[in-house]
């Protein structure tokens, strides 16, 4: 259960990770068909983290801290 649980949370990571860059991107670019593309990818990714989340709750696992999402891939 324990590598359940690492596999979900790199995935949440790496999700929360994936939002970040959409919206930063989505942020960055003038086209109004890339901003709306980046944007939906942005909120795509959101919700599956919070599907995720909501898994990961269901199989007892305590919720990831916040502050820690994300680290690892930024540095």
């Amino acid at each position: 259960m324990k590598k359940q649980n690492e596999v979900i949370d790199n995935l949440i990571e790496t999700l929360k990770d994936g939002q970040e860059g959409f919206k930063q991107a989505a942020e960055s670019v003038r086209n109004p068909a890339l901003k709306t593309l980046f944007s939906d990818y942005s909120q795509q990714r959101s919700r599956f983290a919070t599907a995720l989340q909501g898994e990961a709750l269901r199989l007892g696992e305590t919720k990831p801290d916040q502050s820690q999402i994300g680290d690892n891939r930024r540095r």
